[in-house]
């Protein structure tokens, strides 16, 4: 095999491992790990939408409130 085609590796506890030699067990706790991994990323995303959509509205509702302010 060469260099170009090196198997995936992972480390646990300092110990590295073939990914491909793993019992299926243990490529199964991989792949979960790997989606956890990913729906956080998501979740990261989507919490810094919120946030940025709830300051919009902050904004806004200091717009709006001086707006009436000034009418009346």
């Amino acid at each position: 095999m060469s260099e170009a085609q090196e198997k995936a590796m992972i480390t646990l506890d300092g110990v590295e491992y073939v990914v491909e030699d793993l019992p299926d067990n243990a490529k199964y706790c991989l792949q979960q790990l790997e989606d956890i991994e990913g729906q956080a990323r998501q979740a990261r995303v989507r919490l810094d939408q919120l946030a940025m959509s709830e300051k919009g509205f902050i904004a806004q509702l200091k717009v709006e409130v001086d707006a009436e302010e000034v009418a009346e």
